[in-house]
Parts: C-alpha cells; sequence; structure tokens
C-alpha cells in the first residue's frame, strides 16, 4: 500500500511538472558563468554512485525539466565532473515526510561528506535527532543548525544555494544564508567533535568532489540545477590528527512485575522509553508493506541472561535492572529493535543482533565510539553485537547512509544473502571487513 502512495505521489508530482519549462540560462547568467547541470532531457552529466554507471536503470524519473527520485531504489547519483570553488543553486521539492539531502566535499570512494539537508521537518523522526537542530532542513547534517530559516510548505518549490570559496561555506535557502562555517577553523572542529562524524578525520578535507543528490528512498524532486565555477582559491583545509514514518497509534505498552514487585519504578521508566522510542525505530527501520504490532508487553521476573524478545513480549532480567545493572535503559531499546525488525525468515544471527547494537549505541545512546570497541587482531564480523554494531556504523559513514535500512527491510523480505553488501556498496562484506580492520589499525597508528 505503501509504494503505492509513493508512487501515486510521484506520478501527481509528474502531472503538476507538465507544463514546467525546461531549465535554460539567462544571457546573463551565461555571461557570469552559469552551467547547467541538468538539462531537464536527460541523465547527461550525471551517473549511479554505487554502479558508476551512466545513470540508475530504475529509481530516478525524469519528466518535463524535473528529476525525481522514485522509492524503487536508484541509489545515490553523482555528476560526472568534480568541483571546487563553487556557487550551486538548484530547487527542490518534498513530500510529506521526506527524506534527502545535498552533498560536497565527498570523500573518495564514499557517499560521504558535507551535507546540506533536505528534510521535511515536521513529519520526519530525523529532525528530532542528533544534537540540537543540527539535521533540520538546510542545516550542514549533524554539525550545524540553520538559523532562521523559512521552508515553502509540502509541496511547494524551496531554492537553495551552496556557495564554496576556498575553507569558506555558506547554505542558503529561499533568498536567505541560514548557516556559514570556515572549514578547519577551531569553531568548526568543535562542532564536528560533538558530531556523530568525531572518528572520521578526513570528513570535509576533500578540496575537490562530485556533487551528490541522495536518494533516501523517498519522493523528492528537483528541478533548475546549476553551477558557477569561481576562481580557484588556495584550499589549505588542515585533517586533523527512513522512509516517511506511518502515521501511528501510540503503541499500548503493557508492563507485567507481578514476579518482580521490586521493579516497579525500573518498569514505569521502561515502559516509557519503550512509547517514545517506538515509532522512531519503526521509521528508522520501515520497509514496503511493513504493518509494525499496535502493542506489547514487557515482563520483569527471575530469569538467566539479561533479556530477551519474542514477537510480542519483551522479558527482562530483575535482578539485572535492580542489582547488577540498573541504569541500562539502553537495553529495552535494543530489545524493542527485535520487535521492530520482525523478521520471520532466517536471518544470521549476527546480522540481527549487529542492527540492534548499531542503532543503540550509535543512533539512541551515540556513545559507540566508546563503547563499541573492536579488536583488529581476533575480531571478526561475525562476533555480532557490538563489533558488527560499529562494523556497520563503518559501512553507514564511509560507504552508504542507507546501508541500515536497505539490510533491514531485505532481512524482512526474506531476501537476505553476502550478495547485498556487493549491491549496496560496490564490495564484498570480506573486502568491506578487511578496509574496516585496517582503518582501525591506522587510527592505533595514529594515535600511537
Amino acid at each position: 500500500m505503501k509504494k503505492i502512495l509513493a508512487i501515486s505521489l510521484a506520478l501527481s508530482f509528474l502531472v503538476c511538472s507538465m507544463n514546467a519549462q525546461l531549465p535554460v540560462l539567462t544571457k546573463k547568467e551565461i555571461e557570469q558563468g552559469w552551467i547547467l547541470l541538468f538539462d531537464g532531457k536527460t541523465s547527461a552529466g550525471w551517473k549511479s554512485y554505487r554502479t558508476g554507471r551512466p545513470f540508475p536503470e530504475k529509481g530516478w524519473v525524469i519528466e518535463n525539466g524535473v528529476l525525481i527520485i522514485d522509492p524503487a531504489g536508484g541509489g545515490d547519483i553523482i555528476t560526472t565532473e568534480e568541483f571546487s570553488d563553487f556557487e550551486l543553486s538548484l530547487e527542490f521539492r518534498v513530500t510529506k515526510g521526506a527524506n534527502s539531502g545535498i552533498k560536497y566535499f565527498i570523500l573518495p570512494g564514499s557517499n560521504l561528506g558535507c551535507e546540506y539537508q533536505i528534510l521535511d521537518d515536521e513529519n520526519h523522526p530525523d529532525a528530532k535527532l542528533g544534537n540540537p537542530g543540527t539535521r533540520l532542513q538546510g542545516g550542514l547534517y549533524d554539525v550545524i543548525a540553520p538559523k532562521g530559516k523559512k521552508d515553502k510548505p509540502i509541496g511547494k518549490w524551496n531554492q537553495a544555494r551552496i556557495i564554496s570559496k576556498g575553507n569558506h561555506v555558506e547554505h542558503w535557502l529561499n533568498g536567505k544564508k541560514i548557516v556559514e562555517f570556515e572549514r578547519g577553523g577551531d569553531a568548526f572542529k568543535a562542532l564536528v567533535a560533538e558530531s556523530k562524524f568525531k572518528d572520521n578525520d578526513k570528513w570535509s578535507t576533500p578540496v575537490k568532489s562530485p556533487i551528490l543528490l541522495q536518494d533516501h528512498g523517498d519522493v523528492v524532486s528537483f528541478r533548475n540545477i546549476k553551477i558557477k565555477k569561481l576562481p580557484t582559491s588556495i584550499v589549505s583545509v588542515p585533517v586533523p590528527t527512513a522512509e516517511p514514518p506511518k502515521p501511528l497509534p501510540p503503541l499500548v505498552v503493557n508492563i507485567n512485575y507481578s514476579q518482580a514487585p521490586e521493579t516497579r519504578e525500573w518498569a514505569e521508566k521502561a515502559q516509557k522509553i519503550a512509547r517514545e522510542q517506538f515509532p522512531v525505530l519503526v521509521a528508522l527501520l520501515d520497509s514496503d508493506g511493513f504493518i509494525p504490532r499496535d502493542s506489547l508487553t514487557i515482563v520483569f521476573r527471575p530469569m538467566d541472561g539479561v533479556a530477551h524478545a519474542t514477537g510480542k513480549e519483551i522479558h527482562i532480567s530483575a535482578e539485572w535492572v535492580t542489582v547488577k545493572s540498573p541504569d541500562d535503559f539502553g537495553m529495552v531499546v535494543h530489545e524493542l529493535i527485535h520487535i521492530v525488525q520482525a523478521y520471520r525468515s532466517r536471518v544470521p544471527g549476527w546480522v540481527t543482533e549487529g542492527i540492534a547494537d548499531y542503532l543503540r549505541f550509535f543512533v539512541y545512546e551515540r556513545n559507540g565510539d566508546r563503547t563499541c570497541r573492536v579488536n583488529p587482531d581476533r575480531a571478526k564480523y561475525t562476533d555480532s553485537y557490538r563489533t558488527t554494531g560499529a562494523f556497520f556504523n563503518w559501512i553507514v559513514m564511509t560507504k552508504d547512509a542507507g546501508f541500515i535500512k536497505r539490510l533491514n527491510a531485505a532481512c524482512r523480505n526474506g531476501k537476505y544473502s553476502a550478495d547485498l553488501y556487493k549491491e549496496y556498496t560496490g564490495m564484498t562484506i570480506d573486502e568491506l571487513w578487511d578496509e574496516f580492520i585496517q582503518s582501525l589499525r591506522e587510527k592505533t597508528s595514529g594515535n600511537s
């Protein structure tokens, strides 16, 4: 049903665009050095980031001067030309709950770079994640919050500008400057240190890269995409040493502490966490045709182990939460993720637990760099839990931002296979693991 709705939205946008004119440059713009990155008719100048082919075979629609992301899953696209000092201008339009982005200064061999966030702030859960405001539309994703912005309503065209000159970068939205920073400056490095990119010492450092339009699985449209190359500066950046969320009724969370009445206070806190985090997790792990459950029960009782989830219940050790680890509320989120995953076919346990620990430590608790340490000499990606979670986070950070959502959808739909890693990132899982381990060794060597 969701897929039909998304396609209907895309088609309705196409119909609305029937009278749209193809992009043209004025005489003044031509004299100023502007060039079109999208001619409104063909994919000339663009290629698939994932495959390197001229253009994705599915997932992107070109119609009447408009470039539209279709939920079919074409993946990110990048320009065939690279840019350093530039002024980029384009118009974009989002649907309800949509998420996308414009990336620049992308690290070689990845889709990780500085990102002009495109988001329905009102309806997408990502707006509430990260440091306050840093994931709102127009901001430098997860690093700098936009100031004084005025978004157009859903379905209306917004105008974005990105200006990069040397180390100086600006984000503009609908004629107003909303973000400004100096790459490599002390203030900028302090902000990065508080972001999800804090452990990637090369993030934001490239001096030249393609422009990337992000496919996050949502219907987003682009038009009038043009760029002006600015006179080259001496760049001296120092290298430091969901699918749209479905409207859900509130989750009914029952708690049963009859076998362990001493856990009552802890149980009530767990109940609150489950109610708050359930819609966020559903959005992060959404997939075509997925219908989340509307109720669950958390049972506290004497038991071996810490906790486990069944299809509709989470069982938690009374001794664990009252004696051994009374602050371990992240465990509730981990088990709640298993409820949301709802895998009905056999999926390797290390994959299931790796996704859960990735979301717990790197998205919910945001302390994975400290709690998910990996020994490069002994670890294997099949070790599960924190090791696999850290590996998956590295893939998200360096290869494919949408990796977890795609992997989860395949697991839920009974289509998991080792071939998916090659499909999503262009590398086999063993190649990915080798590169991950090498990055850990380089990091350790650099800190010694």
